[in-house]
């Protein structure tokens, strides 16, 4: 069918317009929706990075953490997993689990030490001790 929308995309285009404005729970909402109608597709590690991103910006630190995992153990091809390794070793650090934040952190640079997430983690590292 000419003219035919590709469905897949919505929720996602939705999640990153709510996302964009600050809608950060609107968004949450719809990259759920996303992740679980298309489990596959692939924005589906974009989907659960900016489900972290918005947790994150909820300060819902535990949560951030959970979404940013699914990247780190479903899609380790991705794009985003530095970032996703990054932002999950802080969102663990200031949800309290510091020593497992530490770690994450520690593992990134570790593994990638040559990426700019990598200099982030050992400035954070160098800042929280």
């Amino acid at each position: 069918a000419t003219g035919a929308k590709d469905t897949a995309g919505t929720p996602y285009e939705i999640g990153i317009k709510a996302f964009d404005e600050r809608r950060y729970q609107d968004a949450v909402v719809a990259f759920k929706d996303f992740t679980a109608s298309f489990p596959k597709h692939n924005l589906a590690s974009q989907a659960h990075f900016w489900e972290g991103e918005s947790y994150f910006s909820l300060k819902d630190y535990a949560r951030a953490a959970l979404a940013y995992q699914e990247i780190i153990s479903n899609f380790p091809g991705s794009s985003k997993l530095q970032s996703a390794m990054l932002k999950q070793g802080i969102s663990l650090y200031n949800a309290n689990k510091k020593s497992a934040g530490r770690d994450r952190l520690q593992e990134l640079v570790k593994r990638y030490p040559s990426s700019p997430e990598a200099t982030r983690a050992k400035q954070f590292l160098a800042n929280n001790k």
